[in-house]
This record gives structure tokens, sequence and C-alpha cells, in this order.
């Protein structure tokens, strides 16, 4: 906050204004280059208030400037597709744990899941990034083991909605698939693939997407949902604890088998 308020006092001292015409700065900023566009040099002054990242949106009267932060290797630009979109998305980013950014992932749930638990089970914290093998036979299937204490617990990630009806339907069936804790994400690779984003383009270009979401978690001050101040004030001020009823009754739901009472909403009359 207060580097963005010294921004827009800084903006005002110097009456810029936007627009990509040169400036002579030479006066009031010593060492500047009097050729040099007002968006770059805005850019510049970015990374000097501290500031690494900036969601921006495009469009005709802000692509110079978009393209100023672009071109810096000390600024990382996420541009979205209106400002709402880029209020949101840099109030997340301020706040989110690394846990909830491999949200985005197939297996980052699960993993986010297992850090909670280990340290609930053991009172130490699962530092390893889990290493997940593929089941053979089990096409989008993979497992992996954590061992916590006395405790070991297997996991499968199940990459692709298509892919989980084999293992759903040995669950149904009463078979014990050996699994305490299944993760299922519709879309192949998580959400790094679903729809809005673009498609893979390459061979490991998946992969790629992957890693820039663990990097950002590997970076975060917060690696785990539990140390998310935001998430421990809801739970003092509103939810009590993990697992309290109220926090049961709002933050889990339930499924019903699909039929033509889950088509016609019950205030929905008959013809």
């Amino acid at each position: 906050k207060d580097g963005i308020t010294e921004f827009i006092r800084f903006l005002n001292r110097n009456k810029i204004v936007l627009h990509d015409k040169p400036i002579t700065f030479t006066d009031t900023v010593p060492n500047e280059d009097p050729a040099k566009a007002k968006t770059d040099y805005l850019a510049a002054q970015i990374p000097r208030l501290g500031v690494d990242h900036v969601f921006a949106v495009t469009g005709g009267g802000a692509m110079h400037l978009d393209d100023a932060l672009r071109l810096r290797p000390d600024v990382h630009v996420i541009f979205n597709q209106h400002e709402q979109a880029c209020a949101i998305a840099a109030e997340a980013y301020s706040r989110v744990t690394g846990a909830g950014v491999i949200f985005g992932a197939s297996g980052g749930v699960a993993e986010a899941a297992l850090r909670m638990a280990v340290e609930k089970l053991t009172g130490e914290k699962l530092s390893d990034h889990l290493e997940f093998q593929p089941v053979p036979g089990a096409r989008g299937v993979r497992e992996a083991t954590v061992s916590a204490g006395e405790t070991t617990v297997r996991v499968a990630v199940i990459s692709g909605l298509g892919n989980a009806e084999p293992l759903i339907q040995r669950v149904v069936a009463g078979e014990d698939v050996g699994y305490d804790l299944v993760e299922i994400m519709a879309c192949p690779g998580g959400c790094i693939d679903g729809a809005g984003n673009p498609a893979p383009a390459k061979v490991g270009e998946l992969r790629e997407r992957t890693e820039v979401l663990f990097g950002i978690d590997r970076s975060s001050e917060f690696r785990r949902s539990q140390e998310n101040p935001d998430v421990l004030r809801l739970y003092d001020d509103f939810y009590g604890e993990p697992n309290s009823e109220i926090a049961h009754r709002l933050l889990h739901t339930s499924y019903v088998p699909f039929g033509e009472q889950t088509l016609r909403p019950p205030t929905m009359p008959r013809n």
C-alpha cells in the first residue's frame, strides 16, 4: 500500500501522464535518458518500489506500457481480461499460500492435504515434494506413499475424469483399493490444462506449467494451508475449529444420483 501511494505521489509530482511520447526527466531525475518514453520510465520505477509482479489488462490504451513491462526481466507481468480480474488476481496472489497455488496442477490438492495430515499426525512438516509414480495398466492414475510416524498413507491422483471410472467402479463394488486419499481432476494435468487455458503446443509444455506452480510454492512465505493468516482468522472468528459442525456443513458437499429430480428444481411445477 505504501509503495503504491508513493508511486502515485511520484506521478503527480513529476506531472506524468501515461502516453507513449518521449519526455525529458533530466531536470527532476538525474541520469535518465531524455529520449526515453514515459512508459519505459514508468516500467523502470516499478521494481525500484519493490514490486516484481504486475497484473495488467491488454488493449490499445495500455499496449505501450504493457510492452515496456513485458520487456523488463525483473518484472513478471500477468495479463487478464479486465480490470476486475486484475484486482482479484493481485489480491489472491498477495495472500495465497503455496498449497493454494499447487491446487492448479494434478496432484496438488493431495499434496496440500498431506501437508496438513502429516503435521497433525507427527508434529513435523512435510518438506519434500511428493513424487507420484504411474500405476501400471491404469491410464491417468498415479500413486504415492507417505510415512507419517507409524502411519503409512497411500494416495492416488487421477488426471482426466474419464480415467476415474475404473477405480470408482471398484470402490462401488466394495473392493478395498488400498488408498486413503484419492484426488480426481476432471482436466488432464489439472486446471492448468482446463477450459480457458491455451492447449499445450508442444511436448513437455504441460510439465513446464506445473513447474511454474511448484516454483511459486517453493518461494512462498506460507506453504501450508494451516499457516494462511486469513484462513486462521476465518476459523478464529467464524468456523471455530477444523471439522466443526458449521465448517463441515458449509465447506463440504454431497451428491445424489443423477435423475429427474436433479434436472428439475423443487419449485418448478410439472407441465
